[in-house]
């Protein structure tokens, strides 16, 4: 991935935290729930993610939420240097689009989805490679540094694929919150290529490796979001009585992509 494109992938997608459920995932929660041992980092249920790209003041929040159901919610923040970007997404089934919030038109649903999904896999692939033992094993704070010659790192949404060539590296350290929940700070250089420098991401946040209740009713009404398609052909997008999220997976669930 070149630095122009981390600018312009923090440009844009953005994610909204909204203060109650975020509320959730606080280091004060007193959950007495603990983690298996099979449970690995890319198994979280929720988690707060902060980045701060390269560049010049790039800086985006999210709060993602995994359901059982393989959807996922994404709320987000982006705020761009002069400007602040804010909405809600909902990936359904992997083919569905749902946004509401976001301000900006050039905002595309699938790049807003992917951005975020991306950044999800980076974080996960740093916490095993850092931490390979799980969330589980993290018992104190805990920092290590680890370094990456001959092994890029490759990232794929579903939709959009990125990576970072080697070498990198991280310096990763994790802490635990009560019960479920682990802190983790990623400090990650790697190369831009064919330019012989290199730069520097951050991505910090809190995540819940525990099991969850999906924010999300399945009766909630859908008048209020915006529905788009990932694939513009795809059969369940003519469907015209689709009032709630119930409604929506049906439809899907009762078609099929060529």
């Amino acid at each position: 991935m070149k630095f122009s494109d981390l600018k312009r992938f923090a440009l844009c997608f953005a994610v909204f935290v909204l203060g109650g459920i975020f509320s959730t995932l606080s280091a004060q929660d007193e959950s007495s729930e603990s983690i298996g041992a099979d449970v690995t980092w890319q198994d979280v249920t929720a988690v707060r993610l902060d980045v701060q790209f390269p560049g010049d003041g790039y800086h985006a929040k999210w709060l993602l939420h995994r359901c059982d159901c393989g959807d996922l919610l994404i709320e987000s923040e982006l705020d761009i240097p002069g400007d602040l970007e804010r909405g809600e997404l909902l990936l359904v089934e992997q083919r569905a689009v749902l946004e509401r919030g976001f301000r900006a038109e050039e905002l595309q649903s699938q790049m807003s989805w992917d951005a975020p999904a991306l950044m999800l896999q980076l974080t996960g692939y740093l916490l095993e490679r850092s931490f390979p033992n799980g969330p589980a094993s993290v018992t104190e704070s805990t920092e290590i540094e680890v370094s990456e010659n001959s092994e890029g790192i490759a990232l794929d949404s579903g939709n959009a694929v990125g990576g970072f060539p080697a070498p990198w590296s991280v310096i990763a350290s994790a802490k635990p919150v009560e019960g479920s929940k682990r802190n983790f700070d990623l400090e990650f250089h790697f190369a831009i290529p064919n330019s012989g420098e290199t730069a520097k991401m951050r991505l910090k946040g809190v995540g819940d490796y525990a099991e969850r209740d999906f924010p999300l009713s399945e009766d909630m009404p859908i008048e209020d979001w915006k529905l788009t398609w990932r694939n513009e052909d795809d059969p369940a997008s003519s469907a015209r009585n689709v009032r709630t999220l119930a409604d929506l997976r049906e439809e899907i669930a009762g078609s099929q992509l060529d």
